[in-house]
């Protein structure tokens, strides 16, 4: 399970590295494998350890295949890319991924463990998100119980 949130910067090469307090919680069954696609619903990337992207493919969108749906899920498997983090960590983000979250001007990141996956964000865009009233949490805390 991953969990917490860290700042990084990419590089002239558009490469990041992936935390040490991520990288020491990776599954071996990773083998320094992600998978990285747009997040449907937010302006932000999720990074998928290729062992728990293969069971989020088989378990939640393999069912989509008809209608809206399946449109959707085309639109997950069609836009997606594999990519590789080396020995040090680093890991590159794809130029058009990085533009689809407006990152061009600023090369700071937040990354957060989400359980199964990271979600990366250009760090403004998150902060100007982020903000929720005391209402708004009142209102999701009616939801669950913490």
């Amino acid at each position: 399970m991953y969990q917490g949130s860290k700042t990084c910067l990419l590089d002239d090469k558009n490469r990041f590295k992936l935390p040490a307090t991520f990288r020491n919680k990776l599954d071996p069954k990773c083998e320094n494998h992600f998978v990285i696609i747009k997040a449907p619903l937010d302006d932000c990337l999720y990074l998928y350890p290729a062992n728990d992207w293969i069971d989020f493919r088989d378990n939640q969108l393999k069912g989509l295949s008809t209608g809206k749906a399946g449109a959707l899920r085309k639109k997950i498997m069609g836009t997606l890319s594999e990519i590789d983090m080396d020995k040090t960590g680093r890991m590159l983000i794809p130029q058009e991924k990085l533009a689809s979250i407006g990152v061009e001007s600023t090369k700071e990141l937040l990354i957060f463990g989400d359980i199964n996956k990271f979600q990366i964000w250009n760090i403004d865009t998150f902060n100007s998100e982020a903000d929720l009233t005391e209402d708004d949490i009142k209102d999701v805390l009616d939801d669950i119980s913490f």
